[in-house]
């Protein structure tokens, strides 16, 4: 009985592992949720690895942040990759918020000047209408 008992803990205790393995591994970011938040959630996966009594060396995690990151990232990713210093997760997750907030600048830029553009444009289209320089003359 103590051997079947032993051997039905034993089985789920390497479920566990490779479920939680699993899920770092198959991790996949979207893009409707934040780079950071998603980053800590793949540091919570990983500190279930560790408890799990599986060790996961620092350079891995951040490889595989790095890995996970989204196409849009390419350019980020590859000055990451070619750092000649080691990065530190810490350091991983203050260069990500800053290049999120960076992103999110950028948008919030683009949006006001297309909508200046698209402003000035139709204001100086109502400006020549108002003159007669309408297109039916």
């Amino acid at each position: 009985m103590w051997k079947a008992l032993e051997q039905k803990y034993n089985t789920k205790e390497a479920g566990k592992k490779k479920y939680a393995c699993s899920r770092f591994f198959n991790y996949k970011m979207s893009k409707n949720v934040s780079v950071v938040v998603q980053t800590q959630d793949l540091q919570m996966i990983v500190h279930e690895i560790i408890f799990e009594g599986i060790q996961v060396d620092e350079q891995i995690q951040v490889a595989a942040i790095i890995d996970k990151l989204w196409n849009s990232w390419k350019e980020f990713q590859e000055g990451l990759r070619h750092k000649k210093s080691q990065l530190s997760i810490v350091n991983l997750m203050t260069r990500l918020q800053i290049e999120e907030e960076a992103r999110k600048q950028d948008k919030k830029n683009e949006a006001l000047a297309n909508n200046k553009h698209a402003n000035h444009t139709n204001n100086h289209q109502d400006n020549g209408n108002a003159n007669g320089n309408d297109a039916k003359k």
